[in-house]
């Protein structure tokens, strides 16, 4: 089973215990044989804890992805749908709301054939605002030279091309929202609120450390911040 679940099954009895080692610490201690049993009852209390701060702070996965991103979560999903533990690291993870009206985002996307393909197998682009993404059938590229447009200029035609649409222009919240709904549904990626501070890498693994003394131990690591 997972960690986390086995450890959130467990977390009444820290509790209990927990409260009775606050009770026993506030009754007197009358005789050296007490105080020795005492002594070792923090010992143990200290050390448990310790066992549940590690169990708690430290990950285990396959792959571990650096950066909440828009490729960060498309790797996460399709790397997941391998049957391969993902370990999804990002400072921190805050809902996405999309623009609405005449609202629009300031940094937007051109999506080729090949990402629209990857979206589409990854069950993304049909949970995209699509009233909101704007194909392109033609593009002229020219040079920045004043009245060069005419001389330098490339032009691309979808119909000249045989296919419907040159690209895509899609807004970066529409596309981290769609991203972050198949997330919510996608098996085995488990998202880490933290920051990288360190890595270590040897013969078998890897090891981000994280600001806070958690760690992630992985076969990979992947820096898509």
């Amino acid at each position: 089973r997972p960690r986390r679940k086995i450890i959130a099954e467990h977390v009444p009895e820290c509790k209990c215990f927990l409260s009775w080692l606050l009770i026993f610490s506030l009754l007197p201690v009358f005789s050296p044989v007490a105080a020795n049993l005492f002594a070792r009852r923090i010992m143990l209390a200290g050390f448990l804890l310790r066992v549940l701060y590690m169990a708690l702070n430290n990950h285990r996965v396959d792959i571990c992805i650096v950066g909440n991103g828009a490729v960060g979560k498309v790797a996460a999903l399709a790397l997941s749908q391998l049957g391969l533990r993902v370990g999804l690291l990002a400072p921190a993870f805050t809902p996405i709301i999309v623009a609405q009206g005449d609202e629009w985002d300031v940094r937007v996307f051109a999506l080729n054939h090949v990402a629209h393909r990857l979206l589409s197998g990854l069950k993304v682009w049909d949970a995209l605002q699509l009233e909101r993404v704007q194909a392109v059938s033609a593009m002229q590229i020219a040079d920045a030279v004043p009245n060069a447009l005419a001389a330098s200029a490339l032009s691309f035609d979808a119909y000249a091309a045989h296919v419907e649409e040159l690209a895509w222009i899609i807004e970066d919240r529409n596309l981290n929202q769609a991203l972050d709904k198949a997330l919510q549904f996608a098996q085995n990626i488990t998202r880490i609120e933290g920051q990288a501070q360190s890595l270590l890498v040897d013969a078998d693994s890897a090891r981000v450390s994280l600001v806070g003394g958690a760690t992630v131990h992985a076969d990979l690591v992947v820096g898509a911040d």
